[in-house]
């Protein structure tokens, strides 16, 4: 979690950043249309992290209930994101791609921005990034065969250097 740090009497403390806020209020949302809700009143105060952190919460709220979360809600959220994917890191990927899956959701355009992205940063992707993106790819039927040698390759080189170890 994001903090800054301020003293106050002479005591170093952290409180959470506004981005932080903004997570801890979208985690607290109940449903994809109160997630969706939030982002129409506080929209000037979301970054990457608040985008993917709404996508996967929906995801979550669905409790595997296929058309649970409605889909202009996703698409917006997706929309939004696709226009950022440059700023995403590789646990951001993960966690959109999972969401998508979760949902049952194959909006091609941002499926393929997402590849193009995960090809790009696949050496910074741990081990739980790579499994989560390998299950969520293959669960909404979504084939890169570029993107999944790479997955592959990477896969390999961690549990490679988790064995030297």
């Amino acid at each position: 979690m994001s903090r800054d740090r301020q003293q106050s009497s002479g005591r170093a403390f952290w409180v959470p950043s506004a981005d932080a806020k903004v997570n801890e209020a979208i985690i607290s949302q109940r449903t994809a249309d109160e997630i969706v809700q939030l982002f129409h009143a506080r929209t000037g105060e979301w970054n990457v992290s608040n985008l993917v952190t709404a996508l996967h919460r929906a995801a979550k709220t669905s409790h595997g209930q296929h058309g649970a979360v409605k889909k202009p809600c996703i698409d917006e959220l997706v929309t939004l994101l696709q226009e950022r994917i440059g700023e995403c890191i590789a646990q951001n990927l993960a966690n959109s791609v999972w969401a998508m899956a979760k949902l049952s959701c194959h909006h091609g355009p941002f499926m393929n921005s997402i590849a193009a992205a995960s090809m790009r940063l696949i050496s910074s992707f741990k081990t739980q990034e790579i499994a989560n993106t390998a299950w969520s790819l293959a669960k909404v039927s979504f084939s890169d065969p570029p993107l999944l040698a790479v997955i592959s390759a990477q896969a390999l080189s961690l549990n490679y250097a988790r064995q030297s170890q």
